[in-house]
C-alpha cells in the first residue's frame, strides 16, 4: 500500500506547485512559469542521477529504442508543460485543473496503442471513480455551479488548454512507462527530470 501514500503525496505536491506557481510567477511571462516547475529539482536531482548511474552502470540503458522514447517523451513532455502554464495563468485554477481528472481516461486507449495493455472491467470503473473523485476535489464554488468547468470550455481558453494537457499526459505516462521498463525506475526518475529541466530551459 505504500504505492497509495506516494500517489497521494505526488497529488498534493503538484497541486501545490501548482497554486504556488500561479500566485507568485504568473504576473509573469509562461516561460519564467515553466522553467520554475521543470528546472526547480535539478540540483536535488542530477547529484543522484550521477551516483545512480554509477551505482547501476545506467550508460548500458541508452539503447535506440529508450533514446527515441525518451526523445519524444521530452518533446510531449515540454509542449504539455507549455500549454499547462499557460491555461492556469489565463483561467483560474478551478476551471482548469479538473479537466487533468480526464487523464486517465484517455489512458485506456492509449496504453493499449503503446504497450498493448488492456484495462479490465475493475480497473475501467477505478478510473472512472478518479475521474469523478478528482473532479469533485476541484470542485467549483457553490455560486459558480459544479459544471462550472465544462461549460467553461467555451469561454475560457485555459480551461481548453488544459483538457489539451490531459490529453498528452495519457501519452506522457504511458511513454514513461516504457522508458521505466527499459531502463530502473529510480534511475529514470532522477535522469528524465534532470535531462527535462534542461531541455525544458534551452527550448524556453
Amino acid at each position: 500500500m505504500i504505492w497509495c501514500i506516494f500517489a497521494i503525496l505526488a497529488g498534493f505536491f503538484v497541486s501545490l506547485s501548482d497554486a504556488l506557481n500561479k500566485k507568485y510567477l504568473s504576473s509573469f511571462d509562461y516561460p519564467y512559469m515553466v522553467i520554475a516547475r521543470t528546472l526547480g529539482s535539478f540540483p536535488f536531482l542530477f547529484p543522484i542521477f550521477i551516483f545512480l548511474t554509477y551505482k547501476y552502470n545506467g550508460l548500458n540503458y541508452f539503447s535506440f529504442p529508450f533514446i527515441t522514447d525518451v526523445s519524444l517523451l521530452l518533446l510531449l513532455e515540454i509542449l504539455a508543460t507549455i500549454l499547462y502554464m499557460k491555461g492556469i495563468k489565463l483561467s483560474p485554477l478551478s476551471l482548469t485543473i479538473p479537466f487533468l481528472s480526464f487523464t486517465p481516461v484517455f489512458i485506456i486507449l492509449t496504453g493499449y496503442l503503446i504497450l498493448g495493455e488492456k484495462i479490465s472491467v475493475e480497473g475501467t470503473l477505478g478510473i472512472i471513480l478518479v475521474v469523478v473523485g478528482s473532479y469533485f476535489i476541484n470542485f467549483p464554488s457553490i455560486k459558480e455551479g459544479g459544471l462550472a468547468p465544462i461549460k467553461a470550455i467555451k469561454k475560457e481558453k485555459g480551461s481548453f488548454l488544459l483538457l489539451q494537457v490531459a490529453f498528452i499526459y495519457s501519452i506522457t505516462s504511458v511513454l514513461g512507462k516504457k522508458g521505466i521498463i527499459l531502463s530502473n525506475p529510480i534511475w529514470f526518475a532522477s535522469f528524465y527530470f534532470s535531462i527535462l529541466g534542461l531541455t525544458s530551459t534551452l527550448v524556453i
